[in-house]
This record gives structure tokens, sequence and C-alpha cells, in this order.
């Protein structure tokens, strides 16, 4: 394993990052249709390319947290062994549950980035890399034209929990979440469903519920 002695966090805006043409590596599985096996092979990734999809997919949604995650820096973490062939790669059992070995990682809304002992992470969500597996970090502050251009499709009401109390635990913390969805066409907000949200610390519970507070059962029959 190679190690990196000293991992450096470059703040960089997006044009001079692209500037860089950096290019990363990702493991994917090759399918043969003549034997009907499949192989694992290394794939280059074009990281200008990558960055524009991770921007896009926060511009597109709509939604008022992918306003915000676009105000703030997009995280690049590079591994010590990116490479054609790398010999060690990223593969966190969260980060990389559907991507797989990769010798980069990108982060979204992490408005700041610690360094502690032995990782780089975000405190309030979870992204962490370790520091002897990384050789460098870019906070890359994207185009003010995203911002500028970005349309809100989506909107959270969040109000206290107006209906009958109802029993809370210790530290518990109960609000009414009512989303809207625009209507382009008529340029108007339209309610599309209302939730309780239960908060204690880092855990947090959601329940569709109607008009009048009550739970609204899935199709499994649970909330």
């Amino acid at each position: 394993m190679i190690i990196s002695e000293k991992p450096f966090i470059t703040e960089i805006s997006q044009e001079d990052f692209e500037k860089l043409g950096l290019k990363g590596y990702q493991q994917v599985k090759i399918f043969d249709e003549k034997t009907g096996t499949g192989r694992y092979e290394w794939k280059e990734i074009d990281l200008n390319k990558q960055l524009e999809e991770e921007i896009q997919a926060l511009f597109c949604s709509g939604t008022e947290q992918s306003l915000e995650f676009l105000k703030c820096p997009i995280t690049l973490a590079i591994h010590v062994a990116n490479g054609p062939k790398p010999d060690d790669f990223y593969l966190d059992k969260y980060m990389d549950m559907f991507s797989g070995p990769t010798t980069f990682e990108f982060g979204v809304g992490i408005k700041h980035l610690y360094s502690t002992r032995d990782y780089f992470e975000d405190k309030e969500d979870y992204w962490k890399v370790l520091k002897r597996e990384t050789k460098a970090i870019y906070r890359i502050h994207i185009r003010e034209i995203w911002i500028k251009h970005f349309k809100l499709k989506h909107k959270t009401e969040v109000r206290p929990w107006p209906y009958l109390e109802v029993e809370t635990e210790e530290g518990e913390e109960l609000e009414f979440h009512i989303h809207y969805v625009l209507d382009e066409e008529n340029d108007k907000w339209v309610e599309s469903y209302r939730m309780k949200v239960k908060k204690n610390g880092r855990c947090v519970s959601y329940v569709y519920v109607d008009e009048n507070g009550n739970e609204i059962p899935t199709k499994n029959g649970n909330n």
C-alpha cells in the first residue's frame, strides 16, 4: 500500500480545476456474451465530466437542499494509488455501495471538511476518507451561473406539530412537513404530501400523514 505523508486540501474554482484535466479510475464488470462470464476491469474516468454530472444532478433536481449543496464547494478526494491499474483504492461500504472500487470520491453539500488524526470527514453527513490513502483533496467552487439559473421545483414548509400532543422520548422533536411541487405550466405551487418528522439527535424518522395528521399506511401495511 502506498502511503501519503502529506495529503493537502486545495480550494479551487471550477474553471481552474477543469484545466488540470484529471483522470480517475473505477472498477467495472465486463460481460462476455460468448462465454456468459464476466470479468472486472479498471475504466478511466474523466473527472471533469464526472464533476459536471454531479452538478447537473443537483441542478436538475430542483430541491431546496440541492440549491444549498450547489452553494457549497464540491469535495473530491484522489487516492494515492490513482492510476490505470491501481494496487489500492477506495471501497467504503456506504459511499461506494453502487460505484464499487474507485480511486476518487466526490462529496456534495459538505459545508466544512474536518481534518482529524486519521481522516478527512464531514461530521454533518457520512463522508470520510483515510488520510494515509489520500494524495489530495480538492474543494471545487462551481460557476455562479449554476446557482443564478437554478429553478426551485420542490419546497418544504416546516412547522411545529399542530395536532394533538403525542408521546415523545426525551430529547425528541416533532415537526410537521408539507411538501410542494411547482406546476411549471401555471407557475403555481401544488401540495404534494405531508409528513410527521421525528428528530432525536442524528436519528430522524419520516411518516406520511393526511390533512388531519393521521398516519397513512404504506402498501406493505407499515409506516
